[in-house]
């Protein structure tokens, strides 16, 4: 499966770039930051490197890599301490492919999903998951939220047509406030805790212990509503209060009907606070003058 030997390149230029002890202080500072770009420079830099150098290879699959590699990373300390334990101390000279081991483990040991690859390397994990899985943890489904952080917020998208939420919903409410708070409702509805930003369009979901990732949820997939940190939100949420209250500029709109907002994102990529931005603005140019970050937008 490509996903897996792309991962398995970019966890071999992460090991290769540093030692246990570096990933676990790396690993532990990865934990108490959000999704919205707090990861430390090292992953990035392999990641972006990587993603430039292979993008024709990669194509859609970039989002998943992503996930999958940040995620290993995260856990790679623990991983190679289980391998080094149940398999060898020396496993990376006595394995021919053993990025390829770390990437396998942690899909089917840690993550509980099926291998998607047979040959030597997933019998060799799937031989020893006892073993593995007593020192990496159990696989069972309410452990997928472990590494994630306590809280993702959902931001309502409303470059979604009103009428498209409320097919969705199944509902006739047209105001954003009334169409947030019916999201809010279904989540509940679904076993989520969930509650929502005081005076945003914007719902705070506890993701720890919960059976199901709210990124795995229909709601994001189907992007009703958007998967964004809320410090990510702040600017935009800002600027449309600052215009909203800004009388000046309200009477010279309504004066001057044909003039439209027009927004500038001078720093883009990964793209979400671009499509923020949109919502509010007639036209909005996005810039990134990263080109390996510009290729995530």
């Amino acid at each position: 499966m490509k996903a897996y030997q792309h991962c398995a390149e970019i966890v071999g230029r992460l090991r290769r770039g540093g030692n246990i002890s570096r990933f676990e202080g790396e690993a532990a500072q990865l934990n108490n930051l959000n999704e919205d770009g707090g990861q430390s420079a090292g992953f990035k830099n392999a990641f972006y490197e990587y993603s430039e150098e292979h993008k024709n290879q990669i194509g859609s699959q970039m989002n998943r890599i992503y996930s999958m590699s940040i995620n290993i990373y995260r856990k790679l300390p623990e991983i190679e301490k289980a391998i080094k334990e149940v398999f060898s101390d020396s496993f990376d000279a006595e394995v021919r492919q053993p990025n390829m081991l770390i990437v396998l483990i942690h899909d089917f040991i840690i993550q509980g999903n099926k291998l998607m690859i047979g040959g030597k390397l997933s019998r060799m994990v799937k031989d020893n998951q006892d073993r593995l899985r007593a020192l990496l943890g159990s696989a069972k489904e309410e452990d997928k939220t472990a590494h994630l952080p306590k809280y993702a917020y959902l931001r309502l998208n409303s470059l979604i047509s009103k009428e498209e939420h409320k097919k969705y919903l199944n509902a006739d409410e047209d105001s954003d406030s009334d169409i947030i708070d019916l999201y809010r409702s279904l989540l509940k509805d679904q076993g989520f805790k969930v509650k929502r930003v005081q005076g945003m369009n914007i719902l705070q979901v506890k993701n720890k212990g919960q059976v199901t990732p709210i990124s795995q949820h229909e709601i994001v997939k189907t992007s009703q509503c958007i998967l964004q940190d809320l410090s990510s939100c702040m600017p935009v949420e800002i600027l449309s209060n600052a215009i909203k209250l800004d009388l000046d500029l309200k009477k010279f709109r309504n004066k001057n009907k044909e003039i439209k907002i027009v927004g500038i994102d001078s720093t883009s990529s990964p793209g979400n606070k671009t499509l923020q931005l949109a919502e509010l603005c007639h036209k909005v140019y996005a810039f990134e003058r990263d080109p390996k970050r510009a290729g995530v937008l």
